[in-house]
């Protein structure tokens, strides 16, 4: 109501300047000429003003005065045979000013109507950059052919088979929770993110209100990952959903705080990200990546780095592992791959931070050869003329870092430790390429933490690929691969392993996601007939439960049971 009075008021008050000379003017007007005129003769007297002043000498004075009183002598011509303008007739001229008064207020009141939000609030930066945010589809069809798609693994050939059967069965009827869970599950693990989020949106409108965080959070991740890390608007109504259903969920959040970061909401970004640190066990697997986004957004920003919770803080040693780790990921995509210059500078200067020169040469050589043109002149020009991509270390070899991991593994043969602690070994020992040794750590871990169901599931998490970004470790395939060409030892310690689990669940029962992990194990070690024995029962605890029963089919299904 306020704005209206307001437009009101100022609307009339524009009206009325405008429309005033209309209703006033009753005198008849001068030709043009009459005012060129008196602007002829007002040169002349300048011209006086000028030769008094010394502007002007005599000879120059005598030259204007006659140009310019030949242009008034016709201007005068002019004006004597030009008739005055004669004003307007009055009623026309009221007319014309009545019009203006109340049409143009009401005009333009009828196009706000139309084009306009009447009743809106004001709204805050953030909410008018809402905006101007690309959507979901948009920023897809942006990214159309740019994105890498996951290499071909042993699993690839199942996937794809399980999906065409899906598919096929929807296509003759009206599909059910339990397949479009499964289908969602099999698009992102091939790495088809935008039907895996589609998947997810079609069961979570089957399911209605009854459908649980977890499945809001998957859809939000595989919308994240098919657009290349942007957060678009239907990604976070999506994350802000889940949170209101599980508010706890470290994904959620972690994702929450990044599409705040990319809408200048860094303050916020900062603070729930700490908040997440500060809900989270010491050893969990998404500290290390949350870590990275507060230090990547203060570098950007400048804002100060807030103070982590105590223990939280990752040693020296363990930033320069992961780090490496980082770098060396890098490398390997771009010469599989290729890359653009920014990326290419990336690599040499994040060589040349950490002190190994020889690394730095040989990326900027194999720059130098991939790139071209336009590309080659921005990395040279970055070479010389940019800022370093990190402060620069101490340099640190491969036997430094060596010592470090090995007096971390003797750390936790010795005392043992969670989830996150074997999740580092595990990263440390693939950063320096020792494959055997990342499946011996990982062996070693699934060992010492048998008996706690939430540790396996976080260390599942992690190396499953499902967790934040920067902690995916080795797939199902990796790992089967790495028991297949271990010591008989350690594919007994494997067995034994999977023999207590199966033991215990036989007995006493167990959650679904220790279903899961007695089916995978069982997969591994080639046992489909124990694989389905497991399946069975699992499905006879928990069946009843769409969700539920979805997982555990399709964890049957890549662990090669038979289901039925």
């Amino acid at each position: 109501m306020d704005f209206g009075i307001a437009a009101v008021v100022l609307a009339l008050i524009t009206v009325i300047y405008v429309a005033r000379p209309l209703a006033l003017a009753r005198r008849a007007s001068k030709p043009r000429a009459a005012h060129d005129e008196q602007v002829f003769r007002d040169q002349l007297l300048e011209v006086d003003r000028d030769l008094e002043r010394g502007v002007l000498t005599a000879e120059e004075a005598r030259s204007a005065r006659i140009e310019i009183s030949r242009r008034l002598l016709a201007a005068a011509t002019e004006r004597e045979s030009a008739p005055d303008h004669q004003p307007a007739p009055k009623a026309l001229s009221l007319a014309l000013t009545a019009a203006l008064l109340v049409g143009a207020p009401l005009g333009g009141w009828a196009i706000y109507r139309v084009v306009g939000a009447p009743g809106l609030p004001d709204q805050p930066l953030a909410s008018r950059l809402e905006g101007v945010r690309p959507s979901q589809q948009i920023a897809e069809a942006q990214l159309v052919g740019r994105l890498r798609q996951p290499p071909p693994g042993p699993e690839t050939a199942e996937l794809e088979a399980l999906v065409a059967e899906l598919q096929a069965r929807m296509a003759e009827g009206e599909p059910d929770s339990q397949g479009l869970f499964l289908l969602a599950r099999a698009q992102a693990d091939l790495g088809r993110h935008g039907e895996a989020w589609r998947a997810y949106q079609r069961l979570i409108d089957r399911e209605g209100d009854t459908v649980p965080g977890g499945l809001f959070v998957a859809m939000a991740e595989s919308m994240i990952i098919a657009t290349g890390g942007y957060v678009s608007p239907e990604a976070e109504a999506a994350l802000e959903e889940a949170l209101r259903r599980s508010p706890g969920d470290p994904v959620g959040r972690y994702y929450l705080g990044a599409a705040m970061a990319q809408t200048s909401r860094h303050v916020d970004a900062l603070e729930t990200w700490v908040a997440l640190l500060q809900d989270s066990p010491a050893n969990a697997p998404w500290r290390p990546a949350t870590i990275e986004q507060i230090d990547d957004l203060v570098a950007r920003t400048g804002l100060p780095r807030p103070t982590l919770p105590a223990g939280l803080e990752p040693s020296p040693e363990e930033q320069r592992a992961v780090a490496l780790t980082m770098i060396r990921s890098l490398d390997a995509r771009l010469a599989a791959e290729g890359g653009g210059p920014g990326e290419w500078l990336q690599l040499v200067k994040s060589y040349s931070a950490f002190g190994m020169t020889a690394e730095a040469e040989g990326a900027e050589a194999r720059a130098r050869a991939a790139l071209e043109g336009e590309a080659l002149e921005i990395f040279v020009a970055g070479l010389v003329d940019g800022e370093p991509a990190a402060e620069p270390v101490a340099p640190h070899d491969d036997a430094t870092l060596r010592d470090t991991v090995a007096a971390l593994d003797a750390r936790l043969q010795a005392e043992g430790g969670g989830a996150g602690a074997w999740l580092r070994l595990i990263a440390s020992y693939a950063a320096l390429g020792e494959a055997e040794a990342a499946a011996d750590a990982e062996a070693r871990a699934r060992a010492a933490l048998a008996d706690d169901a939430a540790q396996i599931a976080a260390l599942d998490a992690a190396l499953g690929g499902m967790a934040m970004p920067g902690m995916r470790g080795p797939s199902a395939a990796d790992v089967a691969a790495a028991e297949a060409r271990a010591p008989e030892d350690r594919t007994a310690m494997a067995r034994g392993m999977v023999e207590g689990l199966r033991d215990r669940l036989f007995e006493d029962g167990g959650s679904v996601e220790d279903w899961g992990r007695l089916i995978r194990g069982l997969g591994v070690l080639g046992d489909a007939q124990g694989a389905t024995d497991a399946f069975e029962r699992a499905m006879a605890a928990h069946g009843r439960d769409n969700i539920a029963a979805a997982f555990l089919t399709e964890t049957a299904l890549l662990a090669g049971a038979t289901v039925r």
